[in-house]
């Protein structure tokens, strides 16, 4: 049986799972990254207190501002901002603390929820955007074009550790996988940092999430299909 490899956090992989054991393939996983709570995030608070929407572009994002910002404010002033959120998966985390989102894209990726609130909303308001270490500012300056004022803040870092560097160089030596999931471009960078230090035996086929990461991986020589 053909095998693909999962790269992002194994709690995160169930409806994954499923899409890819219907295409044939069993999974195995080997996350790439590790999060945990930015050390000076508590320096995002004055941002957040003068936004008046709130935007979350992960599940670990809502569940990282979750964390911070309910033992600093009370759930009441909470209520009273507008969350725009990426895809069902943001929008659980948020509604399982009672909190609701008032914009939820269309398209799970980052672009695709900046481009169509930008289309909806044309009035300038203020926006505090919590994110990860990793997270790049593309598409950020389309907010002040338009009027809007636009703060970022650091939440939670993401991190590629050494013990995880390690298992994926030996899943590659032992060429025990045949595809590569990537849900982030992120994930596709620490791929290609260790894939293209070794002499890979086979070709692998590669998945990803949004058009961005596809360009990137294309750039690099290489053909990635976008899953549906």
């Amino acid at each position: 049986m053909r095998k693909i490899l999962l790269t992002r956090l194994v709690a995160d992989n169930d409806e994954d799972k499923r899409y890819f054991e219907q295409l044939g393939y069993q999974c195995i996983e080997q996350p790439l990254l590790e999060l945990s709570l930015h050390q000076a995030a508590s320096t995002s608070l004055q941002a957040m207190e003068q936004a008046e929407w709130l935007f979350l572009t992960s599940q670990h994002s809502a569940a990282f501002f979750l964390q911070l910002f309910l033992a600093q404010y009370s759930f009441s002033f909470l209520q009273k901002k507008k969350f725009a959120v990426i895809g069902e998966k943001t929008a659980v985390v948020l509604e399982k603390a009672g909190l609701y989102p008032n914009f939820q894209s269309r398209s799970a990726t980052k672009r695709g929820l900046f481009t169509e609130w930008l289309a909806s909303y044309k009035e300038p308001t203020t926006i505090f955007y919590p994110k990860s270490s990793l997270a790049d500012s593309r598409w950020e300056e389309a907010f002040s074009v338009q009027g809007h004022h636009f703060q970022t803040g650091i939440v939670y870092d993401n991190r590629f550790s050494e013990n995880q560097k390690s298992a994926l160089q030996q899943l590659l030596n032992d060429s025990t996988i045949d595809a590569v999931y990537f849900t982030s471009l992120s994930l596709w960078q620490r791929f290609y940092a260790v894939y293209s230090q070794i002499n890979a035996k086979t070709e692998l086929k590669f998945y990803c999430v949004g058009q961005t990461t596809q360009e990137v991986i294309q750039k690099s020589g290489y053909h990635a299909v976008i899953k549906k």
